[in-house]
């Protein structure tokens, strides 16, 4: 019999006591991750995944734009896609992995679409100041990603960090368009899309059960939501929304800038999918994403307090 540690057999132990204990709760929260993947996830990721794997593939993105590319999908669709292009480009040695692991900060975040329209417009009812969460998140990211850029640079005494590399763009462990039928390469894309979002579905729905949990806990409602958030971002701010008058627009707006900034430990396991076999570090990324919730929650502390008292 193998060796685990103990950690993880007292969860697995835990987990099935749940399991028998409370029925009722982890279906029902099985139930709203198995809804919020299939009617929000499944169609606003799946198409996403397939066209920008394939631009990739095809090599169709010209090379100056090349380096920019990752930038754009990752602020446009959220996690984890991000991630996915940047480990393709590190696993081609298109990109360093230094690159990679700073790219990944303000490249794999929650989609704008989910911070302004579905946490502060639809959970937290803030029609006036939509775009607060988004302008608190996206500023931490690139901040931490301004810090961890200059640590790297003394790190690996280099000049200049970010480079992109044209001469060795394709290793030759890739098959090409050219090597393969169109047809082929289009399946090979589709069944990798397929994986990986079934991958994020398992998490989603772990995690949303793990959250409904947590809501039977004699905790602080502020606290249960907060860890609530923290395991799984849709399903905190959901409560957070729920929560209404518990918690001024202030505390609320804040605590959903700390749980965007830090994505989630379901996102972060879905990120660790999605760079596998890139030699990208989650261990490394966890900690940025922690600089970037704390950078968060303070930033839009300061908006907040100016935007109120005008």
């Amino acid at each position: 019999m193998k060796k685990y540690p103990y950690t993880l057999l007292a969860l697995i132990f835990i987990s099935l006591i749940a399991l028998i204990a409370i029925p009722g709760i982890c279906v029902k929260g099985a139930q709203n991750g198995i809804l919020l993947w299939f009617n929000t996830v499944v169609p606003t990721l799946f198409p996403f995944f397939v066209v920008t794997r394939l631009i990739i593939e095809l090599d169709i993105c010209p090379d100056r734009l090349m380096p920019f590319y990752p930038v754009f999908t990752g602020m446009l669709s959220g996690y984890p896609a991000g991630a996915m292009n940047i480990s393709e480009m590190v696993k081609r040695k298109t990109l360093s992995k230094e690159n990679g692991q700073i790219l990944m900060i303000f490249c794999n975040n929650a989609s704008p679409v989910f911070m302004i329209s579905y946490v502060s417009y639809y959970c937290l009812k803030d029609t006036a100041g939509r775009y607060i969460i988004w302008l608190s998140v996206i500023p931490a990211s690139i901040i931490t990603a301004f810090i961890i850029n200059i640590l790297y640079r003394l790190l690996y005494k280099k000049d200049r960090l970010f480079s992109y590399n044209q001469t060795n763009k394709i290793p030759a462990a890739y098959n090409r368009a050219g090597n393969i039928s169109l047809y082929s390469l289009f399946e090979q894309v589709v069944m990798k899309s397929c994986e990986v979002l079934l991958m994020i579905g398992a998490y989603i729905i772990i995690f949303s059960i793990a959250a409904n949990i947590i809501q039977l806990l004699p905790l602080p409602d502020y606290f249960s939501i907060l860890i609530s958030g923290l395991l799984e971002i849709t399903t905190g701010v959901n409560l957070l929304g729920s929560a209404g008058a518990a918690f001024s627009a202030k505390t609320g707006c804040i605590l959903a800038a700390i749980m965007c900034g830090f994505g989630g430990i379901s996102a972060l396991l879905q990120t660790k999918s999605a760079i596998k076999g890139s030699g990208l570090s989650i261990s490394v990324y966890f900690i940025h994403k922690i600089i970037c919730a704390i950078l968060s929650g303070i930033i839009c502390y300061v908006i907040l307090t100016g935007y109120l008292s005008s």
